[in-house]
């Protein structure tokens, strides 16, 4: 089932530095939540919020 996206939340979503990052390196290449985490220096349970939101 698709989410439904409202502009604000669009932009709230991508408004977030981490969450660009994460989209910007999934792009260059598949990564675990792990290396995603180690690369932005973030928790892995914070990767997995924002994957999550997207």
């Amino acid at each position: 089932m698709a989410k439904e996206w409202d502009p604000e939340t669009v932009f709230d979503v991508f408004g977030r530095e981490e969450i660009r990052g994460i989209l910007a390196l999934a792009d260059e290449e598949p990564m675990s939540a792990e290396d995603l985490a180690a690369r932005l220096s973030v928790s892995q349970p914070t990767v997995y919020r924002y994957i999550d939101v997207c």
